[in-house]
């Protein structure tokens, strides 16, 4: 079964960014580490939602924003599984674990292209909001979102 534990030390940080050379972010408040029968698989990391970093750093300016998130509100900043361990449902597993452990919160990521179809599959949908120039028109963009 899969075992999803928070990374609590700088040691375990600094070992994992090591491990994990180009996937794993820096300044990330909550790192968790996916294994499997003690093998490390991949990854969570977490951040709080902070409305003014998330629309910089997502592209978002463009859009007419309103009731994005709140102090309950929690990004998914990456979800990652090593290569030969995908399509094995450790992905929908560590998804659930999200879902069940951040229950309290919406939950917003935003996805890659490739794997927009795995979150709708986990119950996320996409944001739509109105373009700043077009503002009669609705967008979805590429920022999904799970809602209690």
């Amino acid at each position: 079964m899969i075992d999803i534990d928070l990374i609590r030390n700088e040691a375990e940080r600094v070992s994992f960014k090591k491990t994990f050379q180009y996937e794993f972010l820096n300044n990330i408040e909550r790192n968790y580490a996916i294994k499997v029968a003690d093998e490390l698989i991949g990854f969570i990391q977490i951040n709080r939602f902070i409305e003014e970093k998330f629309i910089e750093d997502y592209d978002m300016e463009r859009y007419i924003i309103n009731d994005l998130g709140d102090e309950n509100t929690i990004v998914v900043e990456k979800l990652f599984i090593v290569g030969k361990y995908r399509s094995k449902g450790y992905g929908s597993l560590s998804a659930d674990w999200i879902k069940s452990n951040y229950s309290a919160s919406k939950i917003l990521l935003c996805s890659l292209y490739e794997v927009e179809d795995f979150w709708r599959s986990q119950g996320f949908s996409p944001v739509e909001y109105p373009h700043r120039d077009y503002p009669d028109d609705v967008y979805e963009t590429d920022v999904y979102q799970y809602k209690i």
